[in-house]
């Protein structure tokens, strides 16, 4: 396996895992095969979705966000859950933050 790099603390390290047998979570498209493409609607798993994207999949596969989604622990999914809720709150007060 081919180590990645990680984009943010607390992360696990990131591995090519394209041959693996992991369960997959929260599949919304019909098919893993194409581009993951995460939806508008705020949530954590949207927010990874948009993170792993840009910093370090940028031509990913919703099989491969799956993959990489499951290998995070309850913990680190509860973090991306409680950083758009604070995105969430700022932007209702008018507190804008930029998502990286």
């Amino acid at each position: 396996m081919t180590p990645l790099v990680s984009h943010g603390p607390g992360d696990p390290p990131l591995e090519d895992h394209t041959d693996s047998n992991t369960k997959k979570e929260k599949v919304s498209m019909t098919s893993g095969k194409g581009k993951m493409c995460p939806s508008q609607k705020q949530n954590g798993w949207n927010l990874c979705a948009h993170r792993w994207l840009k910093q370090i999949k940028t031509n990913g596969t919703m099989d491969e966000f799956c993959i990489y989604y499951s290998s995070l622990d309850e913990e680190q999914r509860k973090e991306y859950d409680n950083e758009v809720n604070t995105l969430s709150c700022a932007s209702a007060t008018g507190m804008f933050y930029v998502l990286a």
